[in-house]
């Protein structure tokens, strides 16, 4: 089996207020993005960084020939990981696990998992209980007072990680069920969405 770790890096830093990607800040050391791309390697054939074209060449002189490859990645999330996609079918991969490069701090065990589950033709989610309050504004416009939501329950909410992984070949299906039904990617939250809900035929775990 031929796994790719496809490591998306395109964020800009805006939220985090560093004033440059966040994946390039660095943590002990060494880059956030490092740290990522050192956490994934040792599990999988291939190593992708889909990066901004403003940050590749920064990247690439980085990471050097600890990666294959860095790619360009697309306008939103998902168009990243489409570009991600087709840079692992090229390299004849079997499953790809998809992961935010600004998450460091993932453990082997929770590689380990989602790559086997992929690798038996799942897709796959880590996921931790919530445990902060969650609440839902009934209108866009009501206003940033506590007050005005309405608290949700937590019972049975998780809080959705990375890395996901699947096949690869179900994955590339799956977007492009989406795309062709007009299911628009900035509305997808998560790699494996479209799985859900255009390749029901495919079991997704958490």
């Amino acid at each position: 089996m031929r796994a790719a770790a496809l490591v998306l890096a395109g964020g800009s830093g805006q939220r985090a207020g560093l004033g440059q990607n966040k994946v390039l800040a660095s943590l002990g050391g060494m880059t956030v993005l490092e740290r990522s791309v050192a956490a994934l390697a040792p599990h999988v054939t291939h190593t992708v960084v889909v990066a901004r074209p403003a940050d590749r060449a920064e990247i690439m002189a980085l990471l050097g020939d600890r990666v294959t490859a860095v790619v360009d990645g697309g306008i939103t999330r998902h168009g990243s990981e489409a570009a991600g996609l087709a840079a692992a079918a090229e390299l004849g991969c079997d499953v790809v696990a998809v992961h935010d490069g600004a998450r460091p701090l993932v453990d082997a065990a929770t590689i380990r998992r989602v790559l086997a589950e992929a690798a038996e033709g799942r897709a796959a989610v880590p996921a931790l209980p919530r445990s902060v309050p969650l609440a839902r504004w009934p209108t866009a416009d009501a206003g940033p007072v506590l007050d005005d939501a309405m608290l949700v329950r937590r019972d049975g909410l998780v809080g959705v990680q990375t890395p996901q992984a699947a096949p690869l070949d179900v994955l590339r299906d799956a977007f492009a069920r989406a795309a062709a039904a007009g299911d628009a990617p900035s509305e997808m939250l998560d790699t494996v969405e479209p799985v859900l809900r255009h390749r029901p035929d495919v079991e997704v775990v958490a």
